[in-house]
This record gives C-alpha cells, structure tokens and sequence, in this order.
C-alpha cells in the first residue's frame, strides 16, 4: 500500500502580522488546502505570509516593501512593545521535521523589519535537541553548531545582515544541509494568484529564451518554456 503523500511545509504559525494575532494557532497543511471565507476575512493575508517565506533564501524585505513596509504587515492591534513572528514546520526527509522560527522586530525611522532572532532546529525529541543554526540580534550573537557538536561564532557586523535570514546568508551543503535544503524548498514555492488573459497577456507575448523554464513565473510569462522543459 502507498503511503500517503506528506506536504514539505505542515504547518505555518504567523502572529502579529497582517491579520494574524499573536494567538493565531499554527495553521496545519495538507496536500491540498482550500481557503473558503468572506472577503476580508484573511485568505489573501496568508497568500502574501507564504511569498514572505519564499523570499527568506533571497530578499527578505522584497515582499515587505510590496506590502507598505513595517506599517502594512504589522498586524493593527500589535501592542507597541511586542513584535511579529513566525513559526515554520517543514518536513526535512520522511523521518525528521524541523522547526524554523523567526522574530521580527522594527527598529525605528527604519521601515523594514529587522530579523531579531532565528533558529532552525531538528524537533525536539529525547535524543535530539541540537540547534543548526541561531541568532539575536540584541546580544549580538551569531552561531552555528555544527553536528559535531562544535560552535562557530560569527561577528555579527561583519558576517550578519540583519534584515535578512540566515538562509540567504550561509550556503554550504556539507556543513549545514538544513539550511542549504531549507533554501532551495523555499525558493521552489510558485504563486499563481495575478493571472491575466486576454490578447495582451503576458504568456501570450514572445518570450525570451534566456527565461528560466523549472519554475513557472507568478504571472505565467515563461508558461511556454516552462512547458517545454517539463
């Protein structure tokens, strides 16, 4: 018998931003998920939560401009002293799960938010409570603990953006694979939500050849390529 098929991404926990709280339980997945509910009642919100993790391995801050910066994804009744964040639980291999939270925080006359902390950790289990990967910064301290169990210390203006997460920031498959894996999963979302059709739509214009063709475009300009290549 086949084992059901098990979704990479199984369960996303936004609170503080947008519409989500900070008691928004973790919102579980599933191969396939339908968002039925009346206009303004968030569907769109979570939509825009997963193009922010898509961009972690590249522009942490592409989507927040898009959405107006700090103002637009804080969520409005977000107490001045408590900031944003998000849990994340992917799925690292058929037996292993992991847990990749962020903290966000906006720093003042900034209008991004700045990673505050985050870490990727194996779930916690009896045997494994080891962190790959960890970062504040108000202490500012950046470490890595690799599988041996020996810590890497990382100046943290030197090495560390802090408006970006770690995944666009340390890529080496031999030394850490979570976040190398991590990154391109992410980075492998597509969201097909702005389509157009009509004489003038962009999958109807020429397309270039120089276009990727793996990943089919938000807005279906490469669908040609994209189908060629599949």
């Amino acid at each position: 018998m086949a084992m059901p098929f098990a979704p990479f991404l199984q369960s996303i926990t936004p609170r503080g931003l947008l519409s989500f709280g900070l008691d928004t339980a973790p919102l579980e997945l599933r191969p396939l998920n339908v968002l039925i509910g009346p206009n303004g009642s968030g569907k769109s919100n979570l939509i825009d939560v997963i193009r922010l993790v898509r961009s972690l391995p590249t522009d942490l801050q592409e989507p927040i401009r898009g959405g107006g910066g700090v103002g637009g994804w804080r969520w409005n009744g977000l107490p001045s002293d408590a900031d944003p964040s998000l849990g994340l639980a992917p799925g690292f291999g058929p037996d292993q799960h992991l847990n990749h939270h962020i903290d966000f925080t906006a720093i003042p006359n900034d209008t991004m938010f700045w990673v505050r902390t985050e870490a990727i950790a194996p779930e916690v289990t009896e045997q494994r409570e080891d962190i790959f990967y960890a970062s504040d910064v108000l202490t500012n301290r950046v470490y890595m603990r690799l599988a041996d169990g020996r810590e890497i210390d990382a100046p943290y203006d030197e090495q560390h953006k802090k408006n970006q997460s770690v995944l666009s920031q340390f890529r080496s498959h031999r030394d850490y694979p979570a976040i190398t894996w991590l990154s391109f999963a992410y980075g492998k979302f597509s969201i097909h939500n702005k389509w157009q059709f009509g004489r003038e739509a962009p999958f109807r214009q020429a397309q270039p050849a120089d276009m990727r063709g793996d990943v089919l475009e938000d807005d279906c300009s490469n669908l040609g390529l994209f189908f060629n290549q599949t």
